[in-house]
């Protein structure tokens, strides 16, 4: 007996001393590059898409796809492209299989073809006999590349079947003629297209509108007054959307809309999202597959989110762990926090560890004695952290937001989960399955015949859950929706496609957005640019009537820029407006100086743009460079042309600076907001109203012929030299060869400084 307690403990600190050798062999290794990462999990997901063998791929991705398969095989799981790959090798293999689907489908119609990868497009083509296929798309809504998705499957289908007779549907049953033809205008700039040119049913209809908003507040406070707006003239919430390109970008929307008492349905989001909600879905996905890294991911954040450090630091260790052994993440949480020597972490981390995993443990045995699903589910809440908040409204999140708007549902949390785990089980007695497990449970003493364990009803309706739970997620958002009808909707891009709405707010229309790209200053790929023009062409099409299309003009004191898919569209189709936080847009502005303005008559354009109004005289020689610099950058952007609105976008911009902690010309900037006040404000009269001559002169010299410009600006370098060079000049010593040149004219006045000495010089050689 003592000799067996020995050669466990042998055992046991065998295996702590492997794992403490073996922690310090990759406890150092340099963190992922989360870029890197993300990249190579694209690259992934695109060659499985397009059905790329293993074979035909570079070493490094090769060992990702391999190892990849390989850990879906030890789950005993089967992604979407997995399933296809393998109905494709099926179709290609076993031909009393291809016979059987043969003589099923005489006909295949494949709906919204631009969808379709290059896999799916193969396992169509197997699908279908003599020929008889209809594909319906427009390849100009090839939004979904990510997942693989290609316009050139056109071209693929053309290829194989040659006999194809191709009917183009150019008639827009949906939109304004108006809307078709600025979506025609962007969609037109792209050269990877079929020659087609939609027209539009419907009349002209309203221009689309183009809003420049001042920031992110400044624009929800626009489109929030123009809902309103709507619906005092008669335009009800549903036929409402507000399309964004980031889910970032829909948050605030919904903060705004919950405050002002607005109904709304976020597309896309649904009960089953919540943390607490995801926290029960991974213990349940544990309970049936311990080799689940995702939801043992999920436990481990739901079960430390006190300590967001300690979780980062249990993750990283045990994930390195986890690879170091080709293991699973479950498997390597119980070795290492159940080893005596835990390698690098601490103490407080391992006791933290340590309780989750046996409350986890505690779980997977209670599953194993429960007869019922929900009976498991509701011993297990009391003990899942953040407890509390499975008692609070059905309609409140976590943070206190609203989702899905559902105000008509009074449930809790607890409520709800448990009525739909309930109505499972109610499917499961009718169609009598559950009393069959129930039997083989009992009558097999709960151990299978070869000595294995019987899964209790337990597990097996987990198992089951699981599978049912991803089409009640879809069907629950979908009833909610119904009820929830008379509702404004928001929702990526992305989600929208399909979708219609009589008015759609386009929303962050700015550069870095629509186009979207991880720096405003990234240049993108001429493939990339034209994907994301796709996806502003699907967006503008959502609309029937109107078309907002709004853009900020500063965002964490940084100047931002309109889409350049905005400049695509004639100007003619456009209705521009600026819309100020105080709600007063900046037309009922001009109106207020246009009077003013043509009194003020029409400048001549080759008159210097910089001391005829002697707006810049008020500036020291060394602040004009910086006020010139800011107001000639905006007056050569299209929106910018009217000099009022390029005052006022002068004001916001320095307004932004002053507000930021790094800026280091404070003083340039507080002076030049002084000046740019209305009269009343300002300490010297009519400084508002000199800015705005200045602004006059700075837009015509921008409209002015490119030669007319260079002459300008030489004109006005060699006047900055000159007066930097004389500013310079005025607080210097004469040198000793200007004293002395002097002396040999005969000058007898000693000069005070260098400018003094070189005009004396220039004045006596002269003579």
């Amino acid at each position: 007996m003592k000799q067996g307690c020995a050669n466990k403990e042998n055992k046991q600190a065998q295996s702590s001393s492997d794992h403490t050798e073996d922690s310090h062999k990759w406890i150092d290794m340099p963190k992922p590059d989360k870029h890197r990462v993300k990249r190579l999990g694209q690259s992934l997901s695109l060659a499985q898409a397009h059905g790329t063998e293993a074979a035909t791929l570079d070493d490094e991705m090769r060992f990702l796809l391999e190892f990849y398969e390989k850990t879906l095989a030890e789950c005993k799981s089967l992604d979407f492209s997995s399933l296809i790959s393998r109905a494709n090798k099926l179709l290609r293999e076993n031909e009393e299989a291809k016979n059987y689907f043969h003589d099923m489908y005489k006909a295949v119609l494949v709906d919204e073809f631009q969808d379709t990868s290059r896999s799916q497009f193969e396992l169509v083509k197997q699908l279908v006999t003599g020929g008889k296929i209809t594909a319906v798309g427009d390849d100009d809504q090839t939004i979904y590349v990510f997942n693989g998705s290609n316009h050139a499957n056109f071209d693929l289908f053309r290829g194989s079947f040659p006999n194809y007779k191709e009917v183009k549907l150019t008639t827009n049953y949906r939109s304004s003629k108006c809307i078709v033809d600025a979506a025609r205008s962007v969609i037109q700039h792209n050269q990877n297209r079929c020659d087609k040119s939609a027209e539009a049913m419907k009349e002209s209809g309203e221009l689309i509108r183009v809003t420049e908003c001042r920031n992110e507040k400044s624009e929800i406070s626009f489109v929030v007054q123009q809902i309103v707006k709507g619906l005092e003239e008669g335009t009800r919430y549903k036929e409402v959307a507000i399309l964004y390109r980031t889910q970032k970008t829909g948050r605030v929307f919904q903060q705004e809309l919950i405050k002002r008492d607005i109904p709304f349905n976020v597309h896309g989001v649904s009960f089953w999202r919540r943390k607490v909600i995801k926290v029960v879905m991974s213990v349940l996905r544990i309970v049936a597959n311990n080799g689940d890294d995702q939801a043992c991911r999920r436990l481990i954040k739901g079960f430390l989110y006190q300590d967001k450090e300690a979780t980062g630091a249990i993750l990283n260790h045990l994930e390195k762990f986890a690879a170091s052994r080709c293991i699973s993440l479950w498997q390597s949480a119980q070795q290492v926090l159940r080893a005596k020597f835990s390698g690098s972490l601490s103490k407080k981390l391992v006791i933290l560890g340590r309780k989750m995993l046996s409350t986890v443990e505690n779980f997977i045995r209670l599953a194993r004695e429960s007869t019922t699903l929900s009976t498991f589910v509701e011993t297990i809440i009391p003990s899942l952290p953040q407890s509390n908040k499975y008692d609070l409204s059905v309609n409140q999140e976590e943070a206190g937001a609203q989702l899905l708007n559902e105000k008509k549902d009074n449930r809790s949390v607890r409520e709800v989960l448990l009525g739909f785990i309930k109505e499972f089980e109610k499917k499961l007695m009718v169609d009598g399955v559950a009393a069959e497990w129930m039997c083989q449970w009992h009558e097999g003493g709960r151990t299978s015949a070869g000595g294995g364990e019987v899964l209790s009803p337990c597990q097996r309706a987990i198992a089951v859950f699981l599978d049912h739970q991803l089409v009640e997620e879809s069907e629950h958002h979908a009833k909610f929706k119904f009820d929830n009808e008379d509702a404004v909707t928001l929702s990526t891009i992305h989600q929208s496609k399909g979708l219609e709405w009589d008015v759609v707010h386009l929303v962050r229309f700015n550069a870095g957005e629509i186009p979207l790209a991880n720096n405003i200053n990234t240049v993108l790929r001429e493939d990339e640019l034209e994907d994301e023009r796709r996806l502003c062409y699907v967006a503008m099409t959502r609309a029937r009537r109107l078309l907002h299309m709004s853009f900020i003009m500063t965002s964490h004191n940084h100047m931002l820029e309109p889409s350049p898919f905005l400049s695509e569209i004639p100007s003619h189709l456009l209705q521009r407006s600026s819309f100020m936080e105080s709600g007063r847009s900046a037309e009922g502005r001009e109106g207020e100086q246009e009077q003013e303005q043509e009194q003020e008559g029409e400048e001549a354009i080759q008159s210097d743009s910089f001391f005829s109004c002697g707006f810049l005289q008020r500036f020291e020689m060394q602040e004009r460079r910086t006020v010139a610099a800011i107001f000639h950058r905006w007056a050569r952007t299209e929106m910018y042309k009217e000099p009022n609105k390029l005052v006022f976008k002068i004001k916001c911009i320095v307004q932004d600076k002053l507000a930021a902690k790094d800026c280091k010309t404070k003083s340039v900037y507080s002076k030049l907001l002084a000046m740019l006040r209305a009269p009343e404000e300002a300490t010297v009269e009519n400084f508002c109203a000199s800015a705005i001559n200045y602004a006059k002169e700075v837009v015509k010299f921008e409209q002015a012929p490119l030669t007319v410009r260079e002459e300008h600006k030489a004109k006005r370098a060699r006047h900055f030299s000159e007066q930097y060079g004389r500013s310079g000049m005025e607080h210097k010593e004469p040198t000793a060869k200007q004293l002395a040149f002097l002396k040999s004219l005969g000058c007898a006045v000693v000069p005070k400084n260098m400018l003094e000495a070189s005009l004396l010089i220039e004045r006596y050689k002269s003579y």
